[in-house]
């Protein structure tokens, strides 16, 4: 059953506050086992298994990372999400030492 625009931007807007406490679980909860993330400067899509990694790593480098919501454009069951993120780089990700005063955005 198609969802609608609402339910839709509820259900993005919940995976990034779930993430933000470190819930990781909400891909197996949300996502399906088909699920793929593309990421710009990534050779290949992640599948589930990987993204999960991939935040892990996200957050143990950036433990306070928080995102914020600027705006959310939906039809039916697809929205784009324009987002801020902002946490102290603490810890190695992907190579680059931590700088202590770093923050990372994404749109």
């Amino acid at each position: 059953m198609p969802m609608d625009a609402k339910t839709s931007q509820a259900m993005v807007r919940r995976r990034f506050a779930e993430l933000d406490k470190k819930n990781f679980g909400v891909f197996d909860e949300m996502f399906a086992g088909s699920y793929r993330l593309n990421l710009p400067g990534m050779p290949k899509a992640l599948d589930l298994d990987g993204t999960k990694d991939f935040y892990h790593m996200l957050y143990t480098a950036f433990p306070d990372l928080k995102h914020k919501i600027v705006e959310q454009i939906s039809a039916g069951n697809k929205v784009v999400t324009r987002w801020e993120a902002t946490g102290t780089h603490r810890a190695a990700f992907m190579g680059i030492a931590p700088t202590q005063i770093g923050h990372v955005h994404g749109h």
